[in-house]
């Protein structure tokens, strides 16, 4: 596989799951992931070819971890919307996740106290020509 992405990017990620609290701090907090995303793609512009399948790994950098099996993919939720958006050139549709065409998968991270951070890494099979 090649590598077309490796970023690192101070976001902070919670379980969306099981969040208990005012819909202010979570609209603020999911606008904000969203922002970082904008601006690392139009900072980047990277170059994301669509002719082979795309692997999105999704790291989270925190000091506790979450449950891999529920809460860590339930943490990047708006993060994946994001990304899927800006990688299928439809950023404001939120249905852009819903392809074939990327695999996501989900990895976490032990980070120092307060070290809140996600690392994405984008690569493409070259096997799928």
């Amino acid at each position: 596989m090649k590598k077309l992405i490796d970023w690192i990017l101070p976001v902070k990620t919670v379980s969306e799951s099981n969040v208990h609290e005012h819909w202010t701090k979570w609209g603020k907090r999911h606008r904000m992931q969203k922002k970082r995303i904008k601006e690392a793609f139009l900072q980047n512009r990277p170059l994301i070819p669509l002719d082979n399948l795309l692997h999105v790994v999704l790291t989270r950098i925190a000091p506790r971890s979450l449950d891999e099996h529920d809460n860590l993919p339930m943490a990047f939720k708006y993060i994946v919307d994001a990304l899927a958006g800006h990688i299928m050139d439809k950023p404001t549709n939120g249905t852009a996740d819903d392809t074939k065409s990327i695999a996501w998968h989900y990895k976490q991270e032990k980070g120092q106290p307060r070290q809140y951070a996600i690392r994405i890494e984008i690569y493409q099979d070259e096997a799928m020509k």
